[in-house]
């Protein structure tokens, strides 16, 4: 048997190493915002944290994984849990998290931050087992993306519907267009009472659709503050936004907070 690289782990280690560059030359350019000095996430700051940088690193790996798969099926852009069906209603965060790990595209670990423990488990047992097309199964249904009761994820990302739903399945490779990330407090507004705003600010790494991942302070910290990165402001899908999908409707997600 022939042993050596396949041109998708090429792809991988290629990307990999490419937003590691990225993320470290921001750094420095910044004096170490990109990857994180105080206040934050969950218990302490992601800006000059080792967690803060871990959470950052594992959010670029997630990009890596899904820009090396859409690198190697050319005019697919990243997959969505109703790729599998017409159904839109299931595009929801834990059917999300839990098709990109079924996909092998991630494992469950990566997905809690490491200032969130006790607020959010890791899924330890997931059940490739599960999964069974002709039942319209492709993912583990234990999955969890519960912020009220269990969450098995930390991190929220672009609503799946209406125009952010076009530029997600297109990839668009938009610095301007925000993937993923720290979820935030309810309705945007910064607080005490938010496990996201421990000191009452938040603070985040986001990673962008051209796969650079920045370290924001304040939930209108985006697009120069004209914007809330966890507030639905425009139906339509020019906002930024990002959050947890609890369910999909024909006219727009439910969005769940802490």
């Amino acid at each position: 048997m022939r042993r050596g690289l396949t041109i998708l782990g090429l792809l991988v280690s290629m990307t990999c190493m490419l937003v590691l560059v990225v993320v470290l030359m921001e750094s420095i350019q910044s004096g170490g915002s990109a990857i994180g000095t105080g206040g934050g996430q969950g218990r302490g700051g992601v800006r000059g944290s080792a967690m803060g940088l871990k959470d950052s690193m594992a959010l670029s790996q997630v990009f890596s994984t899904l820009h090396a798969q859409r690198a190697s099926t050319p005019g697919q852009g990243f997959p969505m849990p109703s790729d599998h069906s017409r159904d839109r209603r299931l595009d929801t965060s834990a059917n999300f998290w839990s098709l990109l790990i079924a996909r092998t595209d991630i494992q469950p670990s990566m997905l809690v931050s490491s200032m969130d423990d006790g607020f959010v488990e890791p899924y330890e047992y997931y059940r490739k087992s599960a999964y069974d097309p002709e039942n319209g199964i492709y993912w583990d249904p234990g999955f969890s993306a519960d912020l009220s009761d269990i969450s098995n994820v930390s991190y929220a990302h672009v609503p799946l519907h209406g125009r952010r739903k076009d530029n997600w399945s297109k990839a668009t490779m938009r610095s301007s267009f925000p993937l993923m990330g720290h979820r935030g407090p309810e309705d945007g507004i910064e607080s005490m009472d938010s496990v996201t705003c421990p000191d009452g600010t938040w603070q985040g790494a986001v990673v962008f659709g051209d796969g650079h991942v920045k370290t924001l302070e304040g939930v209108s910290a985006f697009g120069g503050g004209r914007d809330n990165l966890f507030i639905l402001e425009e139906d339509g899908g020019s906002d930024a936004i990002l959050g947890f999908t609890e369910a999909m409707y024909g006219n727009g997600p439910q969005l769940q907070w802490d």
